[in-house]
């Protein structure tokens, strides 16, 4: 997603949901540049308990990765949120975009058993 916008722009990149019967990696590919943001969440589907496992904003546009253990006999939705657009701080790099600009992109979601 990307925004240009004053207006922060709120948006659910990805979700899906997992039984694991095994343990299984999930790991995904991101890339935020300017006022780009992302989070990564799981809820546990059985107590619906929220989990907040990481987050990362405005980068000079260099694709990051990151992966998570989920053990065997969870029940997870999982869940990458984006937020484009607003005002950068005061001194924030701006990598040659307007301060408004922003994007977010998440790629190469999957997920393995864990041997």
């Amino acid at each position: 997603m990307e925004s240009s916008s004053l207006c922060p722009t709120y948006a659910i990149l990805h979700s899906d949901i997992v039984h694991a019967n095994s343990t299984l990696v999930l790991a995904f590919d991101y890339w935020t540049v300017g006022t780009g943001s992302m989070s990564f969440d799981v809820i546990d589907v059985d107590t619906d308990a929220s989990y907040f496992l990481m987050a990362d904003w405005g980068y000079s546009g260099r694709w990051k990765s990151y992966n998570v253990t989920i053990p065997a006999g969870a029940n997870i939705m999982y869940l990458f949120t984006g937020v484009t657009g607003g005002p950068l701080d005061e001194g924030e790099p701006r990598y040659g975009f307007s301060p408004e600009f922003g994007a977010v992109a998440v790629d190469n979601v999957r997920l393995t058993v864990k041997q």
